[in-house]
């Protein structure tokens, strides 16, 4: 069976299931995030934040989303958390530099208790981009951060499934692991090109 769900006036740039695998969420370059009832093929909730990236938190009940900043939307740049079932905003939070700043790229630990985010300015502009923030999930408190130390253009990341490993890869080709708990960086590996997304 097919499902076609219909909504994005634009290219969608992310989908991202929920953990019972009967909603989607997805995220566009009309910077829409909507919230879809795969069962019921229609859409329950769609963010009104500008939104271009969007996930879930492992247990379903929270939904994080960012998109790069953009002049003419004054959302962006800014991550987003929100109650799923209530559609409530949970809380928001911008990059403490300027308005040309953002957060993007935003990723759950396995627990929920955390937010992982990269800093952003609007491309080509790579400064700050080679290292990626830790937030607590319920407020957006930064907790530490974990930085590469060199100038590169880091991409998408993932946690070990323990939650005690993150890793991301670089636009050079290089693959980084640090330790959660402490931010330290124990280990690089060397691909033949850049690393655009990893899955563990």
């Amino acid at each position: 069976q097919t499902i076609e769900l219909k909504g994005h006036e634009q290219v969608v740039t992310f989908i991202s299931w929920s953990p019972m695998g009967d909603h989607l969420v997805s995220a566009g370059a009309d910077g829409k995030a909507r919230i879809w009832n795969v069962k019921a093929d229609n859409m329950v909730l769609s963010l009104p934040y500008y939104s271009t990236t969007a996930k879930w938190s492992p247990d379903g009940t929270y939904i994080v989303a960012a998109a790069s900043p953009d002049a003419e939307n004054i959302f962006a740049g800014s991550v987003s958390v929100w109650n799923f079932k209530t559609g409530k905003l949970v809380f928001e939070t911008h990059v403490d530099k300027d308005e040309n700043w953002g957060w993007v790229l935003p990723q759950y630990s396995p627990d929920g208790d955390n937010i992982i985010v990269r800093a952003s300015l609007p491309w080509p502009d790579i400064t700050d981009a080679n290292k990626y923030y830790m937030l607590n999930s319920q407020n957006g408190e930064i907790l530490r951060k974990f930085d590469t130390d060199k100038d590169t253009l880091l991409l998408i990341p993932d946690f070990s499934p323990d939650g005690k490993m993150f890793v991301v890869g670089d636009y050079e080709g290089t693959v980084y692991f640090w330790k959660v708990d402490s931010g330290e960086l124990v280990r690089t590996k060397e691909c033949l090109s850049w690393v655009h997304a990893l899955d563990w």
